[in-house]
């Protein structure tokens, strides 16, 4: 596992995940995605928009591994807010708390 700095420092986050080796290919695997949803669903009350770019594109997992987060992600919202919207563009899983689109 790559170690990096896991902090809020705005109102978004961004996180690209380039594949389990860092090397652009691999699938992440059901637990990783699994801590991921739960970090993601920690954040949603404190975040106004959470975007996730999987750039394991080699061997065509990317997609997949984004569709498997948003499954995962499917009931985030935080109190008091409508429930997250979930939408994969591409590789690209975009997650939005709140009501502006």
């Amino acid at each position: 596992d790559m170690k990096w700095p896991i902090e809020l420092t705005a109102d978004f986050t961004y996180i690209r995940l380039p594949g389990p080796s860092g090397r652009y290919h691999g699938n992440y695997s059901q637990k990783k995605l699994q801590e991921w949803a739960e970090r993601l669903q920690q954040w949603a009350s404190q975040l106004s928009r959470i975007y996730v770019y999987f750039n394991n594109d080699q061997g065509g997992y990317a997609i997949e591994n984004a569709r498997s987060l948003e499954r995962l992600c499917g009931g985030m919202g935080g109190e008091g807010k409508t429930a997250a919207e979930l939408r994969s563009v591409s590789s690209i899983a975009k997650f939005t708390s709140g009501t502006d689109g």
